[in-house]
């Protein structure tokens, strides 16, 4: 079945921000650089027979979890840094339909002043984008609270977690893939896929806050949100 697919910007970033000595990070993704923004189909006639899970870590041809160390960081002529995700998923009702739905997004911590002015500026001109404890009162920048994201903000993803110094994030790139599963898989409900080029956030800060969600043909939701610091 021909599904259409889409490069993101963030992508096209990475294209033209790869270093002569390094390979094309796109012979090196698992899905050669693309995202696919197609919906998941659905099984009609699936049961849920255990939670589904997601995990996420690091490795371009084995998983690793951050905890197991620090992946490598590639960086760019233009200042673009990228890594390459994995992802392991478990429960996963895959019987009738073997592929679940992943996003994969990267995000950077923004700094109290920063993300005091961006508050005010926006009570101004947008202020629908704005959480309610920030519409009044002297705004606290403190990471306590539903975080703001600045700029581009990600559409049906679930609350995040207190992340940095303040509770403004900004966005380093988003990642939407169809992901097959192999007949093996789609019988265990259980997947591993790695080599997930991701665009981390423009940012000195070593601290990234890497989120996965998961989506199964039944229409069962998982995430996973994990902090991690890496050389910048």
């Amino acid at each position: 079945m021909a599904r259409p697919v889409h490069v993101s910007l963030a992508l096209l970033l990475a294209l033209t921000a790869c270093e002569p000595d390094e390979p094309d990070p796109c012979t090196v993704d698992a899905f050669g650089c693309v995202s696919n923004f197609e919906t998941l189909p659905t099984d009609q006639n699936c049961t849920t027979v255990e939670p589904l899970s997601v995990t996420v870590g690091w490795g371009d041809s084995s998983f690793h979890t951050f905890d197991e160390g620090t992946p490598e960081v590639h960086n760019g002529i233009q200042g673009g840094q990228h890594i390459f995700a994995s992802f392991r998923a478990s429960g996963a009702e895959l019987d009738e339909v073997p592929m679940v739905e992943l996003r994969l997004f990267s995000f950077g911590p923004v700094g109290p002043q920063d993300c005091t002015d961006e508050v005010l500026s926006r009570r101004q001109w947008d202020p629908a984008s704005l959480p309610a404890d920030a519409l009044t009162g002297d705004f606290d920048p403190s990471a306590a609270g539903s975080p703001i994201i600045l700029g581009y903000t990600p559409l049906n993803l679930e609350g995040l977690p207190p992340f940095g110094p303040s509770r403004c994030l900004t966005i380093g790139s988003e990642r939407q893939l169809l992901v097959d599963a192999t007949p093996e898989q789609a019988a265990s409900g259980s997947l591993e896929t790695n080599s997930i080029l991701l665009q981390l956030p423009f940012s000195s800060s070593p601290n990234v806050l890497v989120v996965a969600t998961l989506r199964d043909p039944c229409g069962e939701t998982a995430q996973a949100a994990l902090p991690a610091s890496l050389p910048r």
